[in-house]
């Protein structure tokens, strides 16, 4: 029986892979959401729709013997989530700085610049583009 499974699986996915977990904990987590729903509601029917759909999904990517593509939506998700990851810890850190910093946007390549709070108003130049514009800070 398990050489018939090693087979079956040779060339495929298998599907262990950032996307596929997630995947997994969603689903999991919507499936717990849904013990808190009342039955016969257009929210119980919605939320067993999406876990049903992921459910699908995730087969459909663990069984697929298209390795490249599966493993290039792998990487496109793995920038996604490093992208928003970048971007979290940036407005962290904004929020960490906001008393003795304030922060701008450039008008040339909307870039965030930091500034010392208290200087009053002052020639801010964005040195990614060159750009230069008057702020109050």
């Amino acid at each position: 029986m398990r050489e018939r499974f090693v087979r079956f699986m040779a060339g495929r996915y298998g599907g262990n892979d950032l996307l596929n977990k997630t995947l997994l904990v969603v689903t999991f987590i919507l499936l717990i959401a849904q013990i808190f729903v009342p039955n016969n509601t257009i929210a119980s029917l919605v939320l067993s729709t999406i876990c049903w759909a992921l459910i699908i999904f995730y087969t459909f990517r663990m069984l697929s013997k298209n390795t490249y593509k599966r493993s290039m939506e792998n990487y496109k998700f793995h920038n996604f989530v490093q992208k928003t990851k970048r971007m979290a810890k940036g407005y962290q850190d904004m929020f960490n700085q906001r008393k003795t910093h304030k922060f701008f946007r450039c008008p040339g390549c909307k870039n965030i610049l930091r500034v010392p709070k208290g200087k009053g108003k002052i020639k801010v130049h964005c040195r990614q583009c060159g750009h230069s514009f008057d702020a109050r800070t």
